[in-house]
């Protein structure tokens, strides 16, 4: 584990949060039992433009989770999806065996959000269709 990676992502997280009127959301990890995501995206022609979330765990979700936002902003969302917990865990330089679960937690929660985006998008689609 490269401590020092870790903790600068922990301290330095810009991106811990909300943002105001996102364009979608996304939950990632089970808020019942373990630690968890609300992950808020601002999507501008398919591009992710901003993100932020709320953790709602330990220090190192917290730095997973500023990691993943950082891999995954000003990225197309179809290849933001393809950002797997494996990318996460080698921008943290590793992580003990015990806490990778929360190398999941962004994965989880854009893929929720994106989702919830594409919906909408259809949704959108058919009522200019219908109008």
């Amino acid at each position: 584990m490269n401590e020092e990676k870790v903790l600068k992502y922990f301290i330095e997280a810009k991106d811990i949060g909300r943002i105001e009127n996102p364009t979608s959301v996304g939950i990632g990890g089970d808020p019942g039992c373990s630690d968890y995501i609300k992950l808020y995206l601002k999507i501008e022609n398919d591009i992710i433009k901003d993100a932020k979330a709320e953790v709602y765990g330990c220090h190192i979700a917290i730095a997973a989770t500023s990691a993943f936002i950082q891999l995954i902003k000003n990225k197309h969302y179809r290849d933001a999806i393809n950002i797997k917990p494996d990318d996460v865990l080698n921008e943290l330089g590793g992580l003990p065996e015990e806490k990778i679960h929360c190398t999941n937690l962004g994965p989880m929660a854009l893929e929720n959000a994106i989702q919830d985006y594409i919906l909408e998008m259809l949704c959108q689609q058919a009522e200019n269709e219908n109008d």
